[in-house]
């Protein structure tokens, strides 16, 4: 049995590669949409909730927000009602997201993301799919070209005044105080993703060195170099992003398992999923 630690750390790796693939991948035959964020939601949490959980699905019946055993009369906030007007509101929301709309993007994003937690769509997992989604807004937008940036870690570590942001949105009308707090997110986690690119180039760098000492060469290189950016991966997505053969992505693959450059993420996946744990490192501390 994995200890707590090893534990813990699957879970990273399965949430991270369900996002990543999902998310990222994604946005390549789909726009930030309803049907994107279906599938985001089917896959970040059947791994977590197993198949007897609505997942991929809007929810059927009235949720609430609250400390465990609340009731509705005594919730922090109730979302619209199950039905007609979840979809409508979804629906409205996903051409606000794409409308032309003179306002800057990370206002945007601020301001859609409260809207989407304050619809509140599905019966569990809104916060963790509301915060990717504002990451692919980034994405979509041309203003980041991978998920560096994570504001997941820095609104859970602040929940509590989170909540209270968004709720008094819903009670005041006024946006400013969550767009302050939003973009203080932003601001700090911008820092730290800087950090982490500068650790992650020199990474990458000393990676590639240590390569070619043994003796590696072509394909092996290309997809360690690329590690930093996209550090998860299947033999498939590998000969995509190389644009080389299945069998050549795989033996250049299975050279860096040799290598300990990759190692396989935990869990019964098809087709294997692999994973830099050096990236992981830098990118979780």
């Amino acid at each position: 049995m994995p200890s707590g630690t090893e534990s813990a750390t699957s879970q990273i790796l399965e949430s991270q590669w369900c996002s990543f693939n999902q998310g990222v991948y994604g946005l390549d035959h789909l726009p930030v949409s309803l049907r994107l964020i279906k599938q985001l939601h089917s896959t970040l949490l059947s791994r977590v909730r197993g198949d007897s959980f609505r997942v991929g699905e809007l929810r059927s019946s009235q949720n609430w927000i609250g400390p465990p055993g609340t009731s509705i009369q005594e919730a922090q906030f109730v979302p619209p009602p199950a039905g007609d007007v979840l979809r409508d509101g979804l629906s409205e929301w996903e051409k606000w997201v794409h409308a032309d709309v003179a306002i800057p993007l990370l206002i945007k994003m601020a301001l859609a993301h409260y809207q989407f937690e304050t619809i509140h769509p599905f019966d569990d997992g809104n916060g963790r799919i509301g915060r990717l989604i504002a990451l692919l807004m980034l994405i979509e937008a041309g203003a980041l070209t991978v998920p560096l940036l994570d504001i997941s870690t820095w609104l859970e570590a602040r929940r509590q005044t989170y909540i209270e942001h968004l709720r008094a949105v819903s009670t005041s009308g006024n946006f400013d105080p969550w767009l302050s707090f939003f973009l203080q997110c932003i601001s700090e986690q911008s820092v730290t993703a800087l950090e982490k690119t500068t650790a992650l180039l020199e990474l990458g760098k000393s990676t590639v060195d240590e390569l070619r000492r043994n003796g590696l060469r072509g394909m092996v290189l290309q997809i360690a170099e690329s590690l930093i950016g996209y550090p998860y991966l299947t033999v498939r997505t590998a000969a995509q992003m190389t644009e080389k053969t299945y069998q050549g992505a795989s033996n250049a693959v299975n050279k860096l398992l040799d290598e300990g450059i990759l190692l396989p993420v935990p869990g019964d996946w098809y087709p294997q999923v692999y994973y830099a744990p050096e990236v992981f490192e830098i990118v979780n501390n």
